[in-house]
């Protein structure tokens, strides 16, 4: 108050501060000024130190998936089963692991019915460590030795089953990966984001000298995490595209494959030149966003499932599934581009195919053509 002794200080408040007028109310509705009073006040504020800070982000456990309607086909004459499983992320055939439930459905078995559901065991479902062979989209499992799996060999049609929901454990395999943060960096802070990554495998093999790449898997070794020595430096919210596979693994994985480590980590340094001054990470909006290139190398039925698979299926369930790449309706590739039809004013005798693209040495592009003369009846479509 104007004329008093300043509170909590000896000094006599002889003149109003420059912060404005005091208003006060009863009812928060009506205010009258205060024109001889002002309110005094404390502001505390942070000191921050001025050596580096980093904190250490991981992925959280990915969360199991529901499988499409009848995602199981028994294989004819074994104990086997195939799974369709989109984007299942488990390429190496040898190391991946899965966990199934919810099984629903019947197959039948030396004549008689065998329900699916007993591989459910209460709810626990099945634990399957390595896979008998994998593909794009589908993997197939020995149920030999499982608990509740049959007593003997599936009949000698195959069987499409599953029921509706099917839940099975995966893995995020990528290509392309972003890391969102939401960061502020002051004028005088810095922040470094480093990631830490694990191998995966493609879906492919390498081509043996004849082009085929069979139903192991890709080459690379799976379950590598990078050491922080070499983390990859990277800018948050835009795209990284990785020189190989990488991927975020299931929980059953990192704990059979990578002694529990998590298989994805993101390592943010935050530094400072002013100790009145920090930047800042919002913790409540953090996520990692992946992309998988869907592609594949099919060349032969031996691609695409093996030839004991085939061999035991006398049904045309699995046969009748590889088309090759001259096939009029496509073939089982993932990764096609497809012209549009062309239609030439004049008459041609030559074909010349230019077109441009990246290549990786681990790649191959395969180019086809097909042509209809002008006094062909069929058509193009079926060609």
């Amino acid at each position: 108050h104007m004329g008093d002794t300043e509170i909590g200080g000896t000094r006599t408040i002889s003149d109003n501060p420059y912060a404005g007028v005091l208003f006060k109310s009863q009812n928060a509705a009506t205010w009258t000024a205060s024109q001889m009073e002002d309110l005094k006040f404390n502001i505390k504020r942070a000191s921050f130190a001025t050596n580096p800070g980093t904190i250490t982000l991981q992925n959280k456990a990915i969360p199991s998936t529901t499988l499409g309607k009848s995602p199981i086909t028994t294989i004819p004459g074994t104990k086997r089963i195939l799974v369709r499983h989109e984007n299942h992320g488990m390429y190496s055939k040898d190391t991946n692991n899965v966990t199934l439930s919810n099984f629903a459905g019947s197959a039948t078995v030396g004549g008689a019915n065998y329900n699916m559901n007993s591989l459910n065991n209460g709810t626990s479902g099945i634990t399957k460590v390595g896979l008998a062979e994998v593909g794009l989209d589908h993997y197939v499992i020995d149920l030999t030795s499982l608990s509740g799996a049959p007593s003997g060999n599936f009949d000698t049609l195959a069987k499409v089953t599953g029921g509706s929901g099917i839940q099975a454990t995966e893995n995020y395999v990528m290509d392309t990966g972003k890391v969102i943060l939401q960061l502020l960096e002051l004028s005088g802070t810095n922040i470094t984001t480093k990631v830490r990554t694990t191998t995966a495998s493609s879906a492919s093999g390498t081509p043996d000298e004849l082009g085929f790449s069979g139903t192991g898997g890709g080459s690379e070794v799976s379950f590598v995490l990078d050491a922080w020595t070499d983390a990859k430096e990277i800018t948050p919210n835009e795209n990284i595209n990785f020189d190989y596979p990488i991927m975020v693994a299931s929980s059953i994985n990192e704990n059979a494959n990578m002694s529990n480590n998590k298989s994805f980590q993101t390592q943010i340094t935050l530094s400072t030149d002013q100790e009145n001054l920090s930047p800042v990470v919002d913790t409540q909006r953090m996520g990692l966003l992946t992309v998988q290139n869907r592609i594949n190398n099919i060349q032969r039925d031996q691609d695409l499932y093996s030839s004991s698979l085939l061999d035991n299926a006398t049904s045309t369930t699995f046969k009748d599934a590889f088309k090759p790449s001259t096939a009029a309706n496509g073939d089982a590739n993932a990764a096609v581009y497809i012209t549009r039809k062309v239609t030439l004013a004049n008459a041609s005798t030559a074909l010349k195919v230019i077109f441009d693209a990246v290549r990786y040495s681990s790649a191959s592009i395969d180019v086809y053509f097909k042509t209809l003369r002008s006094d062909d009846t069929a058509d193009f479509d079926n060609i």
